[in-house]
């Protein structure tokens, strides 16, 4: 018994005096993998603060392809990254800061990617390039193109984008194109929803309920391209969709939401048309005789002109009434005289139908004006009975 007590007694004190030592280098591994961490992130921090350039980079200026904004070119080329990098540089230092800061922004993230990265068969690349699709005296719209391949799994595809006020530098949104109206707002939002449908409909993708991601804040920042006719979002892959659906331009044309841009600042940045004039209403038709409620008649005359269409005309004048003529046009140059007499009095059309080439039909009229002047009735023609009347058509 005494001899396996002491036997017990060695293991625990053999215990005793080798957990210190393993409590010392777990200790000791801890360490290291914190001052390995602290040495990325301080890595890290030193190049997003660094103010000057890299000993491997290089840069140089030249003048763009766009009227009055020149270009900074900047290039790294090592073993671990190929990098080109095309700042603009326009004549308003706000706006170049704005878009510069963007830029050293994805860079930054690039290289620390390629100080993480711990296998090279061959170099990251990073190539940036801006686009201007409008520059008029007031606006400037740019897009920032950012293609990354770090040998993932898909290559990185971003954009940034603004349109500028010019005079300001300040970054004009889509709340101060509209002057701050909701409802105009609202509708340019619901036409780009309805834009970016009808794309995922032609590329026969799923369907996607656009209301959480496609809102006013989400297309706060624009372009105006097409000639200043249209409103753009030029979407890198995997920034509001899912990365399935690639890069994707929501495009508005200005015309479809003319009416809720009618404001100074929308015509100052692009060509907002003018609404369509309203087609005036027609003034209501002025009655025609027929419609008072007063005995009226037509007196009709066809075939002329003839020889007692003369004679008929005094009858006419002497009771004070109108006819209607329907004149055969070899007919009237022998008794041009007489049409334009005729016409002087305004005698036009139709409804007792008579013929003034028959001396008989001349001879009633005096018994046919005299009867009906008795009775109540007064003389018109038969636009005056009828009101305006279509060619062609018929009348009851």
């Amino acid at each position: 018994m005494r001899v396996q007590k002491k036997k017990v007694n060695r293991q625990a004190k053999k215990q005793q005096s080798t957990s210190p030592k393993h409590l010392f280098i777990g200790i000791l591994i801890i360490v290291l993998f914190l001052a390995g961490l602290f040495g990325i992130y301080y890595l890290n921090w030193l190049n997003s603060q660094r103010t000057t350039a890299p000993s491997d980079e290089k840069y140089y200026f030249a003048d763009s392809r766009y009227t009055g904004i020149r270009s900074k070119f900047v290039t790294r080329n090592t073993a671990r990254e190929k990098v080109s990098i095309e700042y603009p540089v326009t004549k308003n230092e706000k706006i170049n800061h704005t878009i510069a800061n963007a830029i050293d922004k994805t860079d930054r993230d690039f290289r620390g990617a390629v100080i993480l990265a711990t296998t090279f068969d061959q170099p990251l690349t990073e190539t940036i390039s801006y686009q201007v699709t409008h520059n008029n005296s007031t606006a400037l719209s740019m897009i920032v193109n950012i293609k990354q391949d770090m040998h993932g799994a898909h290559p990185v595809s971003l954009t940034h984008f603004w349109t500028f006020d010019k005079k300001s530098g300040e970054v004009i949104s889509l709340s101060d194109l509209t002057e701050q109206s909701e409802k105009a707002t609202g509708e340019i939002v619901a036409a780009a929803r309805n834009n970016i449908k009808e794309t995922i409909k032609q590329r026969q993708q799923t369907e996607l309920d656009l209301n959480e991601t496609i809102t006013q804040e989400t297309l706060s920042n624009f372009v105006i391209t097409d000639g200043g006719n249209s409103l753009a979002w030029p979407i890198g892959q995997a920034s509001l969709l899912p990365s399935a659906y690639g890069e994707l331009t929501i495009k508005v044309p200005i015309a479809a939401v003319a009416k809720y841009l009618q404001n100074p600042t929308a015509r100052k940045l692009a060509n907002i048309p003018k609404p369509p004039e309203p087609k005036p209403t027609p003034a209501p038709a002025a009655p025609t005789v027929a419609d008072s409620g007063s005995k009226v008649i037509a007196l009709t005359f066809d075939d002329g002109l003839g020889p007692y269409t003369a004679q008929l005309l005094d009858i006419l004048d002497q009771h004070g009434a109108k006819a209607t003529f329907f004149l055969i046009g070899s007919k009237v140059s022998a008794r041009a005289d007489v049409l334009r007499r005729m016409h002087a009095r305004a005698h036009p059309g139709a409804i007792i139908l008579m013929h003034d080439i028959h001396q008989t039909s001349v001879n009633a009229v005096p018994c046919i004006l005299s009867a009906l002047k008795q009775q109540g009735y007064s003389f018109v023609t038969v636009q005056g009975l009828l009101g305006n009347m279509a060619a062609g058509a018929g009348y009851p």
